[in-house]
C-alpha cells in the first residue's frame, strides 16, 4: 500500500477581476495502482476501475446574476515508485467526456498520464472546461447556464500512446489538482408573458402562468378576480437574476337577456322553436333541444363577445291523460248492448265511434272532448256467436223397451237440461235447453216408439208334387222382415213358421202349403219350318185335356224348345216339345255412334255389312233418338233389323257451389256427376292453399260445354316470431331492458290469445305481448272476419348480468402483459377491454401499463359488467420538450400505492431523483437543469398487486428530445 500527498487548488476569477484561493487537501492511504501487463492504448485500460474521487464546494454565490463563465483543471503528477527509473513530467487532458486524445510529453516505461474526469455526464450545453497546465492557456469566454455548487472528479491514471508494454510491477503515483473558476455578472431578464385577453365579469379566469415565455419562474400577486379589472405583478424565484413583470386583465360588466314567456302548452302540441335573439338584443342559443312532452328549464346561452349572462325560461307541458273505463263484460250475438260512458272513470268526456254492434266483437275508440289534454283510448266489447247443441240421434225402440236418460251435455260441449219426461211408450219430441251463459239456442229429438206388429202373408197355393216351390217371401205384406223353418219340400204338404228379425216389433206367423200328385200332358209334334215361315199357334189343351200356356213365344226364326206349363190347378207336370227352324240370314250393319242434338247425321247404308239389300225406316231425324228397321229386299231369306241412333239433348252440368275455406283445410273431392247427371272430370287439382278455378269438363257422349267453379280460399294469418328472444334481468330477478313479443298484426284485423307453457294468460289478447319471465310462449292469431287462424311458439330465455373476475396473469413490469378473464356465470359472452372491438376470447394480449376496463356482456347483447384492472409496468422513453406529450417519466399504475418508491439514477449510478407514484414524476432536470439524452435506470419498491408481496424491481429508459 502506498500513501500520496494530493494538493488540491481553486482559484477563482470574478468580473474578470483575478483572484486565487488555493485549498490544500490531503489524501491518506489513497492509492493509484495499475497491475496489467499491457498498457499500449486506451483499448488496454478501464477510465473507471481505478481511480480515486476529488469532490469539492465552490464558494456560495448569493447573487443569482452571477454565473460560471469557465473552468480550468490542471493534473500535476508529482512522482511514482517503481522498480524503473523514469523522468517526472506534467499531462494534461484536453477534451470533453468520451474523447481518447492526449496531449504531453513521451516517456519511457512505465510512464502513465493522470487525467481529471468530470463525474456527470455531457449535455446540450456542458461548461467550457479547458484542462491542463493553466499558465499561457486562454479561458473561454462563452456565458453558459451555472451547473450547481459542487465539482467532483475522478483521477484515472492512463497509458501513454507511445509507450511500449511493461512486464510486471505495481507502479504508485503522487499528483496535485488545480481548478480555476471564472465568474461574471449578467444584467437581470425581464421576464415576458402573452396578454390575457379582456373577459366577461364572472367569466372563468385560468391560472396565469407561473413559467414566462422566456422560461422565468415565479409567482404572481393579488389572487385573480374575474369581476373587476386589475393589475397583477409577476415575482420571479429566487436565483434567476429577472425582474418583476405587471399585466393588467380587462373586466367587462355583464348583461342579463330577457325575453316573453312561452305559455304552458298540452303533451305532444306543437312548440315554436325559441328566439335566438332577446328583447334586448343578445344573440345566443337555447338548450337542451325542445321537449313537448315535458315541463322543461331551457337555458340561454349567450353568443361569445357580448359579456351577458346566461338566462332560463321553464316551459310547462301538461301530461297527456289516458281515460280509463270499466271493461264491458262480453255478450252473446243479438244480447242487449249497453251505450257506452262518455265520461272516463277519471273524469274525461268525449265520444265512441263507431255505433255500437251487438252481433260482432268490435273495437271502439273513445275520443276526448277538445280542451283535456286527453289521449284516445279503445276498448274491444267480444260478441261471443251463438252456437246449436248437437246430439247423436236415439234410434228408435218398440214399445214397452228401457229407454235410458238423454246425455246433459251435447256433442259439442253444451250442458243443460231436457224436457219433458222420457217415455217409452209413445214416439216423443224432446227440447234441450242450454245452461245459461253459453251463447247456445235449443234443440230438440223425436224418439219413435214402434208398436208391435203382426206380419201379413199372401198364401201360396197348392202345389202339384215335384213342381217348383218358390223360395217363401222374407219380407211379409206388411214389411216385417225375417226367415222361415223348416226348408221348403215340393213332395208333400208342409207347415211353415216365419220368424221376425229383431227390432222390428213384430211377432211370429204360419203358412201351410199343400202339395197334390201331377199328371204328364201329350201333344201331336209339330213339323219343321224355314225361319220366317208363319208359325201357327201351338194347342193350349193337350190331347189328355190338360189346359195350360206354352212358353217362350213362338220363334220362327231360330229351332226352339217349347215347354207346357199346366193351368194351376190340375196337378199335371209340364210338357216340352222343340219346334226345327232353319235359319235365316240377318242383316249385319256398324253401329252409327251417338250424336248431339242438330249435328249433322249421315244416310244409313242399303247394303248391309254381310251383302244383304234393303231399306231402311222410318226418315232419318237428328233431333231425337229413334230406332230404325231395315226390311230385306225380296227373295234374300233375310230377317228384318234394327238399329238405335241416340241424339243426346244439350244441357249445362250444374253444382252446389262449395263454400270458401281457410288455407290448409281439408278440401273434400268435387262431384264427378253433375246435380242434372252429367257425368266428367274436373282440373286442375284440387288445392287447398289458394283461390283457384276449377273447370269441369264433360265425358264423351254428352254434350254439355265445361263450365267452372271458383273455390275461395282464405289466407291463414301470417306473421313471424324470432326462435328464441332473451328476457335481460338484474341479479335481483327484475327486468332492466323489457322485451316486446310482436306479431306485426293489428287488432282491428284479428284477434290473439297469448300461452305460456300451455297455459293461456289471462287478458293477454293484444298484437304483441311484454313478458316478465322466462318460458315457453305462444300465440293464436284469428281473423275477426274469415275466422281462419295461425298459431306459432317461441322461448324466452332470462339471462342475467355476467359475474366474472379479471387479473393481471404476468409477472409485473413484464414485456407481454396479459389480462386473464373468467366467468362465473353460465352463457355465451364476449369480452372488451376500454373501448376497444369485442372478441370472443377472454384473454388480452400486450395490454399497456395503467388502469383498464374490462367489460364482460352476453352476445345477445343483454347487461354488460365491468370491472377496473391495473396493469404495473414503466415508459421505456420519455420526451421533456414541454410539448405536452410524455413529458415526464413515471410508474403511473402504482399511483395508488403510497408507500411506493421510485429512485432514478444516471448511468454511473448517481441518484438523481426519488419520488412517489402518485406525484407528477421526474421531468428530466437535476439541481435545475436538463439533463442529457442517454438510457437512465430505476429502481422501484412498490406491493404485488396480486400477492401484496413487497417487490424491488430495476430497469432503464431512454430520455429523448
Amino acid at each position: 500500500m502506498f500513501r500520496y500527498l494530493i494538493a488540491l487548488f481553486l482559484i477563482l476569477v470574478t468580473d474578470f477581476s483575478f483572484g486565487q484561493i488555493v485549498l490544500t487537501q490531503t489524501h491518506n492511504d489513497a492509492t493509484i495502482g495499475l497491475d496489467r501487463k499491457a498498457w499500449n492504448g486506451l483499448g488496454n485500460t478501464s477510465i473507471h476501475s481505478d481511480g480515486y474521487a476529488h469532490d469539492f464546494t465552490l464558494p456560495l454565490r448569493t447573487n443569482p446574476c452571477e454565473q460560471i463563465t469557465g473552468i480550468t483543471v490542471e493534473v500535476n503528477y508529482t512522482g511514482y515508485t517503481n522498480n524503473n527509473a523514469c523522468p517526472h513530467y506534467v499531462t494534461y487532458y484536453n477534451q470533453f467526456y468520451g474523447c481518447t486524445t492526449y496531449a504531453g510529453g513521451a516517456t519511457c516505461l512505465p510512464a502513465t498520464n493522470l487525467i481529471a474526469e468530470p463525474n456527470y455526464p455531457p449535455n446540450t450545453n456542458p461548461p467550457p472546461f479547458v484542462y491542463g497546465n493553466p499558465l499561457g492557456s486562454p479561458l473561454n469566454s462563452n456565458i453558459v447556464p451555472d451547473f450547481g455548487d459542487n465539482l467532483s472528479f475522478d483521477i484515472v491514471p492512463v497509458s501513454d500512446p507511445g509507450c511500449n508494454p511493461v512486464t510486471n510491477g505495481h507502479i504508485s503515483h503522487q499528483y496535485t489538482i488545480t481548478v480555476t473558476v471564472t465568474i461574471s455578472n449578467t444584467s437581470p431578464t425581464s421576464p415576458t408573458f402573452t396578454q390575457v385577453p379582456a373577459i366577461c365579469s364572472g367569466d372563468t379566469l385560468s391560472a396565469l402562468p407561473t413559467t414566462s415565455n422566456n422560461s422565468i419562474t415565479g409567482t404572481w400577486s393579488p389572487a385573480l378576480d374575474n369581476t373587476a379589472t386589475t393589475t397583477y405583478t409577476f415575482t420571479p424565484d429566487a436565483g434567476q437574476c429577472a425582474s418583476t413583470q405587471t399585466m393588467t386583465i380587462t373586466v367587462n360588466p355583464p348583461v342579463t337577456p330577457t325575453f316573453t314567456q312561452v305559455p304552458a302548452i298540452c303533451s305532444g302540441d306543437t312548440l315554436s322553436a325559441l328566439p335566438t335573439t332577446s328583447n334586448n338584443s343578445i344573440t345566443g342559443t337555447w338548450s337542451p333541444a325542445l321537449d313537448n312532452t315535458a315541463t322543461t328549464t331551457y337555458t340561454f346561452t349567450p353568443d361569445a363577445g357580448q359579456c351577458a349572462s346566461t338566462q332560463t325560461m321553464t316551459i310547462t307541458v301538461n301530461p297527456s291523460v289516458t281515460p280509463t273505463f270499466t271493461q264491458i263484460s262480453a255478450i252473446c250475438a243479438g244480447d242487449t248492448l249497453s251505450a257506452l260512458p262518455t265520461t272516463s272513470n277519471n273524469s274525461i268526456t268525449g265520444t265512441w265511434s263507431p255505433a255500437l254492434d251487438n252481433t260482432t266483437t268490435t273495437t271502439y275508440t273513445f275520443t276526448p272532448d277538445a280542451g283535456q289534454c286527453a289521449s284516445t283510448q279503445t276498448m274491444t266489447v267480444t260478441v261471443n256467436p251463438s252456437v246449436t247443441p248437437t246430439f247423436t240421434q236415439v234410434s228408435a225402440i218398440c214399445n214397452g223397451d228401457t229407454l235410458s236418460a238423454l246425455p246433459t251435455i251435447s256433442n259439442n260441449s253444451i250442458t243443460g237440461t231436457w224436457s219433458p219426461a222420457l217415455d217409452n211408450t209413445a214416439t216423443t219430441t224432446y227440447t234441450f235447453t242450454p245452461d245459461a251463459g253459453q251463447c247456445a239456442s235449443s234443440q230438440t229429438m223425436t224418439i219413435t216408439v214402434n208398436p208391435t206388429v203382426t206380419p201379413t202373408f199372401t198364401q201360396v197355393s197348392a202345389i202339384c208334387a215335384g213342381d217348383t216351390l218358390s223360395a217363401l217371401p222374407t219380407t211379409s205384406n206388411n214389411s216385417i222382415t225375417g226367415t222361415w223353418s223348416p226348408a221348403l219340400d215340393n213332395t208333400a204338404t208342409t207347415t211353415y213358421t216365419f220368424t221376425p228379425d229383431a227390432g222390428q216389433c213384430a211377432s211370429t206367423q204360419t203358412m201351410t202349403i199343400t202339395v197334390n200328385p201331377s199328371v204328364t200332358p201329350t201333344f201331336t209334334q209339330v213339323s219343321a219350318i224355314c225361319s220366317g215361315d208363319t208359325l201357327s199357334a201351338l194347342p193350349t189343351t193337350s190331347n189328355n185335356s190338360i189346359t195350360g200356356t206354352w212358353s217362350p213365344a213362338l220363334d220362327n226364326t231360330a229351332t226352339t224348345t217349347y215347354t207346357f206349363t199346366p193351368d194351376a190347378g190340375q196337378c199335371a207336370s209340364t210338357q216340352t216339345m222343340t219346334i226345327t227352324v232353319n235359319p235365316s240370314v240377318t242383316p249385319a250393319f256398324t253401329q252409327i255412334s251417338a250424336i248431339c242434338s242438330g249435328d249433322t247425321l249421315s244416310a244409313l247404308p242399303t247394303t248391309s255389312n254381310n251383302s244383304i239389300t234393303g231399306r231402311w225406316s222410318p226418315a232419318l231425324d237428328n233431333t231425337a233418338t229413334t230406332t230404325y228397321t231395315f226390311t230385306p229386299d225380296a227373295g234374300q231369306c233375310a230377317s228384318t233389323q234394327t238399329m238405335t241412333i241416340a241424339v243426346n239433348a244439350s244441357a249445362t252440368p250444374t253444382f252446389t257451389q262449395v263454400p270458401a275455406i281457410c288455407s290448409g283445410d281439408t278440401l273434400s273431392v268435387l262431384p264427378t256427376t253433375s246435380n242434372n247427371g252429367v257425368t266428367g272430370i274436373w282440373s286442375p287439382a284440387l288445392n287447398n292453399t289458394m283461390t283457384t278455378i276449377y273447370t269441369f269438363t264433360p265425358d264423351a257422349g254428352f254434350c254439355p260445354s265445361p263450365v267452372t267453379m271458383t273455390i275461395e280460399v282464405n289466407e291463414n294469418p301470417s306473421f313471424s316470431l324470432l326462435d328464441e328472444y332473451f328476457l335481460c334481468l338484474n341479479n335481483s330477478g327484475n327486468v332492466v331492458v323489457p322485451l316486446t313479443i310482436d306479431t306485426g298484426l293489428s287488432v282491428n284485423t284479428y284477434s290473439f290469445s297469448w300461452q305460456l307453457n300451455g297455459n293461456v294468460i289471462m287478458g293477454a289478447n293484444q298484437a304483441s305481448f311484454m313478458p316478465v319471465q322466462g318460458g315457453n310462449y305462444g300465440v293464436i292469431v284469428q281473423n275477426i272476419v274469415t275466422m281462419c287462424e295461425s298459431s306459432m311458439l317461441t322461448v324466452v330465455t332470462e339471462l342475467s348480468e355476467p359475474e366474472f373476475e379479471a387479473e393481471v396473469i404476468t409477472a409485473d413490469f413484464s414485456e407481454n402483459q396479459t389480462i386473464q378473464v373468467t366467468t362465473m356465470s353460465s352463457g355465451d359472452f364476449e369480452y372488451q377491454l376500454d373501448d376497444g372491438p369485442w372478441q370472443d376470447e377472454p384473454v388480452f394480449n400486450n395490454v399497456s401499463a395503467g388502469e383498464h376496463l374490462v367489460t364482460v356482456r352476453d352476445k345477445a347483447g343483454c347487461i354488460a359488467s365491468s370491472k377496473t384492472v391495473i396493469v404495473i409496468n414503466y415508459p421505456k422513453f420519455f420526451t421533456p420538450n414541454d410539448d405536452g406529450y410524455n413529458d415526464r417519466w413515471n410508474i403511473s399504475s402504482i399511483g395508488n400505492q403510497a408507500n411506493a418508491r421510485i429512485n432514478i439514477f444516471n448511468r454511473y449510478g448517481k441518484l438523481l431523483k426519488q419520488f412517489n407514484p402518485s406525484s407528477e414524476g421526474w421531468s428530466g432536470l437535476y439541481n435545475g437543469r436538463l439533463m442529457p439524452m442517454d438510457d437512465y435506470w430505476f429502481t422501484v419498491d412498490y406491493n404485488d398487486a396480486n400477492t401484496g408481496e413487497r417487490k424491488t424491481f430495476k430497469a432503464h429508459f431512454a430520455l429523448k428530445r
